[in-house]
């Protein structure tokens, strides 16, 4: 086992001391020395400890970062699928008059006219009044076109004599349609026996009509009135003067229409009612003051909405006049053009 340092440095401190006794035993012994003083030795100190490394303090934790993200935008909704054009085709039926016959009461035949119309049965050519067992017309009225609008009919007697002639001068509405603007009655010699202008509104309706004499002198004019359905309501009726002379108020209930006409103090003179079915006139009457049935006009009709049959009767339904029509039918190929 290892001694201390400081052990060992007593040991030799002894033994230098009794080595000195020995010596001066033997000879004179000299004045004695002071025994030097025992030399302190400092204590050992004991190795110094490396300090132990400081702790490092412990790094300061971050804050969590909280990242402000925006939400995404959404996808765009996808584009629509490009719509595309398509076309609807179908047949349009429309009844073309072709002939017109009148019976008296007890059935026999009056007259009967027949309709001439071109190859595509649009235009109207000719119509020829013909007297009961005459193979000749007694009158005969030809029509006369140009860019398909019809400006002319010319009245002829049985020997083909013109009698008169009637124009028509036409104006272009807002639409692109035509509109009758003008029209004027001439006699055989081409001498203007009455004219007539029309203005329209807005909506294509006619809204006044003038009627001029021989000379183009205003005769009379008439007012057209309407509802905010486009439906008449009243039409007046003015002398050259600009004096009310009559009027003709119109009212309608369910399938009805009632017109009263009256005088330039207002006084209802008479009445007339038009009865519809599916828009189709189906029967006309004529009342009196009182409401009484004056005279009954009922139509028969077809498939197309065409009058077949038309009967006339009093006011007590006695038949005055009957009316057979007969008809061809025009179809028209009509195409329709949308998107989907």
């Amino acid at each position: 086992m290892r001694r201390p340092a400081a052990d060992f440095a007593r040991m030799v401190t002894g033994a230098a001391i009794f080595a000195l006794v020995l010596s001066c035993a033997g000879s004179p012994k000299p004045a004695p020395t002071p025994a030097p003083a025992p030399i302190e030795q400092p204590a050992p100190q004991p190795a110094p400890q490396p300090a132990p490394a400081p702790t490092p303090a412990p790094a300061p934790v971050p804050a969590p970062v909280v990242a402000v993200v925006a939400a995404p935008e959404p996808p765009p909704p996808p584009a629509p699928p490009s719509k595309v054009r398509k076309e609807r085709r179908f047949i349009v039926k429309t009844p073309v008059i072709q002939k017109e016959t009148v019976l008296y009461a007890d059935g026999q035949e009056d007259g009967h006219t027949i309709y001439t119309w071109d190859a595509g049965l649009v235009q109207l050519k000719l119509k020829a009044a013909y007297d009961v067992n005459v193979t000749e017309p007694i009158e005969k009225t030809t029509s006369e076109y140009v860019d398909g609008m019809l400006v002319a009919e010319v009245i002829s007697d049985k020997y083909g004599q013109v009698r008169s002639r009637h124009e028509l001068i036409y104006a272009v509405a807002a639409d692109g349609s035509a509109l009758v603007a003008s029209e004027k009655t001439l006699d055989a010699k081409g001498s203007q026996q009455s004219a007539s202008s029309y203005e329209y509104d807005a909506a294509g309706r006619k809204s006044e009509w003038k009627y001029y004499d021989s000379k183009n002198i205003l005769k009379a004019s008439t007012l057209y009135t309407y509802d905010d359905k486009g439906r008449l309501t009243l039409v007046t009726m003015k002398n050259s003067a600009n004096i009310v002379t009559g009027s003709i108020s119109a009212e309608y209930s369910g399938d009805k229409e009632i017109r009263a006409y009256k005088d330039s103090l207002g006084t209802v003179q008479k009445r007339e009612v038009s009865i519809f079915s599916a828009g189709q006139l189906v029967r006309f009457e004529v009342r009196r003051t009182d409401g009484s049935l004056s005279e009954a006009t009922d139509h028969t009709l077809g498939p197309l909405g065409e009058r077949l049959t038309t009967v006339v009767s009093d006011g007590v339904g006695k038949i005055k006049e009957r009316k057979i029509s007969e008809y061809a039918v025009r179809e028209d190929l009509k195409i329709e053009v949308y998107f989907e």
